[in-house]
């Protein structure tokens, strides 16, 4: 388990004999839950002290934080009940799901530079509505 903490139940009931069913029971008992976080590999905790600093410099009261945010405009559910031994299928197309795009920043507390868009950004794509549109925005200094 502590070798393969993404393994399927299925996985790990192979070296025991048992059923996937035996090992999610014997998991709850275990008070072993199902649960998994992401980081990145760019990551450097040496770049974020660097970036900290430099923030630090910047008065507060100039700081603006812009993002980026989007969601699938279809939201399948993940899990499914039936009963035992019967298959709970469902049918989703084949191809990417329409999404919903966002990118802004709160100046006094309003929305400045709020765009909304259908297709994915990359970084170009966040660089350049930064600099064509919020930046625009910005008071100078």
């Amino acid at each position: 388990m502590a070798e393969k903490p993404g393994a399927f139940l299925r996985e790990l009931a192979v070296p025991f004999n048992c059923t996937a069913a035996a090992v999610h029971c014997a998991l709850e008992k275990l008070n072993i839950t199902r649960k998994k976080s992401f980081t990145y590999y760019e990551k450097s905790e040496l770049k974020r002290a660097g970036y900290r600093v430099r923030i630090r410099r910047v008065r507060r009261s100039k700081r603006v934080y812009a993002d980026e945010s989007g969601v699938h405009t279809w939201l399948p559910r993940e899990y499914a009940r039936a009963s035992r031994g019967k298959p709970a299928e469902a049918l989703m197309r084949g191809k990417r799901f329409d999404r919903i795009n966002i990118i802004g920043a709160p100046r006094d507390g309003k929305p400045i530079a709020v765009e909304r868009y259908r297709h994915t950004a990359d970084g170009a794509f966040f660089e350049w509505r930064f600099e064509k549109r919020l930046l625009r925005e910005l008071p100078k200094g």
